[in-house]
C-alpha cells in the first residue's frame, strides 16, 4: 500500500474519533476549557471518578494544577524528598539531623556558604541545599567533601547512611518502588516527578497527565514569567578555568554582532544575562592571569550592555553600566579597555547634550595613549570631532575629522585588540560623517536650504554619507539605516527629492528589522525633512512610513 495513499480515510477517522474522545474526557474532568455557558467547576461525580481512578490523595494536586479558580487546601510544591508513597509525611529524622549537623559544624568553623563551597569545589547554591531537609538527601560525594572540610571524622557520612537506610526501610514497609536520591540526579532535578530508572510511579503518571493537559490547552498553574524567573538562577562554578573565559569572549562577539544587526532594544536582555554570568565568575576562584583576562572581558561586555541600554533610551541605566565597565577595566589592568569604555560613555554624553563632559572622558582615555594602536587613537579623534560638532565648534570639528582620517591605518587592523575591531573603515567614515551632519543639521536647525547646501558642498558630506551607506554590510543594519536616513534628510534639505527618496527607501527597508531608539530619532528627523518636498507624492508616502516605523523602535 502506498505510504501516502490508501487507507487514509480509515486512519483519519480513527485519529479524529480518538482525539474527540480525549478532548471530551479532558474537558469532562476539567483539564480543558469548557464553553462559557457550561459550569467549569468539577462536579461531585467528576471528583469521585478522579478518586477512584487515581487515588484520593491526588485530587487536590490535580485541582491545584488545572482549576486555579477553585479553592483548594493543598498547593502543589514539588520537592526532592517526597515521592508518591511518602507524600505528606514528615522528613526522615536522620535526614533532618544530617542537615542540622552540617549547618552546626559549618557555623562552628566560622565558614560562610561561599567559603565552604569554594573550599570543596561546589557551588554555594548546591551546598546550601544540604542544610535544608526539605530538599532531599545530599549526595554521598558532597557529604564526604563536607565531612572532610569540617573535620567531622565520618560523622556526617554515618548520618547520611542512616538516613538512606531509614528511607529504604520505609519504602519496603509500604510496598513501594525505589525512588532515586539526590546523588542519582543533577541538583534541583524533579526526582519526585520522574523515576530515572523508568518505573512508572504515580508521580510519573502525574507528569504525563500534566503534559497532556497543557498540550491540549490547560492553563499553567503559574505565570510563564514566574517560571522563567525561578529557573534563571546562575549557578557559577567555584573555580574559573581559561576555557570559561574563552567561552565568554566568544559570547561577546556573538552578542556584539547581533546588536549591530538587530539593535539594542532587541538584544539588551540577552547581553545583560551574559553580563550577570560574567560578573558572577569574578566572584569565583581563579589564577591571576585568568582573572585579568576575565575582568577585561567583563569590561567589554559591560560596555556592550551599556550601549544596548543607551540604544533603548535608558540613559541613566546605561551610565551605571559604563561605570561598571570602567571598574572591571581597572581590575583587569588593561589600559586599552579602559579607554574603550571611557569613550563609549563619552559618546552617550555627546548624544545627551553634554559634549564638555564627553571631552573630559576622552581625555581620560588619552592617558592610556602609550597602550593604544593607531586605529584606537583615530577612534578617539573621531569622538572628539563628534563632541566639537555638538558644541557648534566648526574649527574643532573639522580639525579632529582630519586627524581621525590621517591617523587611521587599515593595514594594521590585524594587529588591533579585539575591542577596537569594531572601528572599521566604514565606522571611521560613519563617525566623521555623523560629526559633520551634526554640525550642519542637528546643532544648526536655523540653517536654510541654501546654507545647508553650501555646507554640504564644502565638506563633501553627501559623498561621504553615500560612501558609508555603500560600505556598511547588511550585518550592520542599524548603522547602515542611520546613515541612509541622514543622507536622505540632507538631500531633502538640498532640494533633491529624487535622490532623497531613494536614500529614504533604503533607510526604511533596512530599519524594518531593527529596534533602536537612536535610529528612531533619525527616522523622525527624516520624516520632518520630507516637508521640503511638499508636492512629491513619493516623499509624502515615505514620510508616513518613516513616522510609523519610528514609533515602533522602542
Amino acid at each position: 500500500m502506498d505510504r501516502c495513499g490508501g487507507g487514509g480515510g480509515e486512519r483519519l477517522s480513527g485519529v479524529v474519533g480518538g482525539f474527540s474522545c480525549l478532548v471530551a474526557v479532558l474537558t469532562r474532568i476539567g483539564l480543558l476549557p469548557v464553553p462559557e455557558n457550561v459550569d467549569n467547576e468539577l462536579r461531585p461525580s467528576d471528583q469521585e471518578r478522579l478518586r477512584s481512578r487515581n487515588g484520593a490523595n491526588r485530587l487536590p494536586t490535580v485541582l491545584a494544577l488545572y482549576c486555579p479558580r477553585r479553592a483548594c487546601t493543598r498547593h502543589l510544591e514539588p520537592t526532592v524528598t517526597e515521592d508518591a508513597e511518602t507524600a505528606g509525611q514528615e522528613p526522615d529524622p536522620a535526614g533532618v539531623r544530617l542537615a542540622q549537623e552540617i549547618r552546626r559544624r559549618r557555623k562552628a568553623a566560622d565558614h560562610s556558604h561561599a567559603q565552604l563551597a569554594q573550599a570543596i569545589g561546589y557551588t554555594r547554591q548546591y551546598l546550601s541545599l544540604a542544610e535544608r531537609p526539605g530538599k532531599g538527601l545530599p549526595s554521598a560525594e558532597l557529604v564526604r567533601a563536607i565531612d572532610g572540610a569540617l573535620d567531622a571524622g565520618g560523622a556526617l557520612l554515618a548520618l547520611r547512611d542512616e538516613a538512606v537506610a531509614e528511607r529504604q526501610a520505609l519504602r519496603e514497609n509500604m510496598g513501594g518502588t525505589h525512588a532515586p536520591s539526590v546523588e542519582d540526579v543533577e541538583p534541583d532535578s524533579p526526582v519526585d516527578l520522574v523515576d530515572v530508572e523508568g518505573v512508572e510511579t504515580p508521580k510519573r503518571r502525574e507528569l504525563i497527565t500534566v503534559a497532556a493537559a497543557v498540550a491540549f490547552g490547560a492553563a499553567l498553574n503559574r505565570p510563564a514569567t514566574r517560571i522563567i524567573a525561578e529557573a534563571d538562577v546562575a549557578l557559577v562554578p567555584a573555580t574559573v578555568r581559561p576555557g570559561d573565559v574563552r567561552e565568554l569572549q566568544q559570547t561577546v562577539e556573538v552578542l556584539e554582532a547581533w546588536d549591530h544587526q538587530a539593535g539594542g532594544t532587541a538584544v539588551r536582555h540577552h547581553i545583560l544575562g551574559a553580563l550577570r554570568w560574567g560578573t558572577g565568575l569574578l566572584d569565583s576562584s581563579c589564577t591571576p592571569a585568568v582573572r585579568g583576562t576575565l575582568a577585561a572581558t567583563v569590561a567589554q561586555l559591560a560596555d556592550l550592555a551599556a550601549w544596548a541600554t543607551f540604544d533603548t533610551g535608558l540613559h541613566r541605566h546605561a551610565r551605571e553600566l559604563f561605570l561598571l565597565g570602567l571598574q572591571a577595566a581597572h581590575e583587569s589592568g588593561d589600559l586599552g579597555m579602559r579607554a574603550h569604555v571611557a569613550t563609549g560613555l563619552a559618546r552617550q554624553e555627546i548624544a545627551t547634550g553634554r559634549p564638555d563632559v564627553a571631552l573630559e572622558l576622552v581625555q581620560l582615555a588619552h592617558t592610556a595613549a602609550d597602550a593604544l594602536t593607531p586605529n584606537a587613537v583615530s577612534m578617539l579623534h573621531a569622538v572628539k570631532a563628534l563632541a566639537y560638532a555638538r558644541k557648534s565648534d566648526t574649527t574643532g570639528c573639522h580639525r579632529f575629522v582630519h586627524a581621525a582620517t590621517d591617523c587611521y591605518r587599515p593595514d594594521l587592523i590585524g594587529n588591533d585588540p579585539a575591542w577596537i575591531r569594531f572601528f572599521s573603515p566604514a565606522k571611521l567614515d560613519g563617525d566623521t560623517a555623523n560629526a559633520l551632519f551634526d554640525l550642519l543639521v542637528v546643532t544648526a536647525p536655523h540653517l536654510g536650504r541654501a546654507e545647508a547646501t553650501k555646507g554640504a558642498a564644502r565638506t563633501g558630506l553627501v559623498d561621504r554619507l553615500s560612501r558609508v551607506v555603500a560600505r556598511y554590510p547588511d550585518s550592520r543594519a542599524r548603522s547602515k539605516a542611520i546613515a541612509a536616513a541622514r543622507l536622505a534628510t540632507l538631500l531633502y534639505l538640498e532640494g533633491e527629492p529624487g535622490r532623497a527618496n531613494i536614500a529614504a527607501r533604503t533607510a526604511i527597508d533596512v530599519a524594518d528589522g531593527v529596534r533602536s531608539a537612536r535610529l528612531g530619532s533619525d527616522l523622525r528627523v527624516l520624516a520632518r525633512a520630507t516637508g521640503a518636498a511638499p508636492k512629491d507624492t513619493t516623499a509624502l508616502a515615505l514620510r508616513a512610513e518613516a513616522h510609523d516605523l519610528a514609533l515602533t523602535m522602542t
